[in-house]
C-alpha cells in the first residue's frame, strides 16, 4: 500500500483521501506508518486520513495543504505538532479526532486557518492541560472538545 502511495503523491496528486486498518505491530502497539513521500508533497492541497489504529506523524513540508482531516484510534506526533501548524502556510481547514497534547501549556497558531475542530482524547494521560488557547485571527468556524484546562489565556492583540 505505501508504494501506490508513494507513486500517486510523486505523480503530483491534490487531493488524497486514506482510509485503513493495516497495521505493523511496533512496541506492543499498531502503528500505521505512511511513506515520508506523502507528508513532503508539493502538489497536496487536501489530505484525509482514516484509521482503525494509531497514525505515526512526524516531520512535514506540504506548502499547498489547504484541508487536513486526519481520525484514528489515536495520532501519534513526534514532532511537536503545534510547531508543524505554522509550516502549512495555506492551511483553511484543520480537523483533528483523538489528538493526545504532548504538553501542559498547548497554543494553537495559523493566521490562515478558517475552519478548525480539535476532539482531544486522554490528554497527557488523563490529566487536565495547565493552559490551551488559540491564535487563529481569521477562524470562522470553531469544534472544540477536552478535558478542562486549569487556563484559557486570551490574545486580544
Amino acid at each position: 500500500m505505501n508504494r501506490w502511495i508513494t507513486n500517486v503523491v510523486q505523480r503530483g496528486v491534490s487531493d488524497l483521501n486514506l482510509y485503513t486498518n493495516v497495521s505493523i505491530k511496533s512496541i506492543r502497539v499498531y502503528v500505521h506508518i505512511f511513506p515520508e513521500e506523502m507528508f513532503f508533497s508539493v502538489t497536496l492541497v487536501k489530505l484525509k486520513l482514516r484509521s482503525e489504529r494509531y497514525v505515526y506523524w512526524d516531520k512535514s513540508f506540504l506548502p499547498m495543504l489547504k484541508s487536513l482531516d486526519i481520525d484514528s484510534d489515536l495520532i501519534l506526533f513526534f514532532a511537536d505538532f503545534l510547531e508543524i501548524i505554522p509550516s502549512f502556510l495555506v492551511l483553511e481547514e484543520l480537523r483533528i479526532h483523538n489528538l493526545e497534547w504532548d504538553k501542559a501549556d498547548v497554543t494553537v497558531s495559523s493566521a490562515s486557518l478558517r475552519k478548525l475542530s480539535l476532539h482531544c482524547t486522554s490528554c497527557g494521560g488523563l490529566l487536565n492541560p495547565r493552559s490551551v488557547s488559540f491564535d487563529t485571527p481569521n477562524l470562522l468556524s470553531f469544534d472544540y472538545s477536552d478535558l478542562v484546562a486549569e487556563d484559557y489565556p486570551l490574545d486580544i492583540s
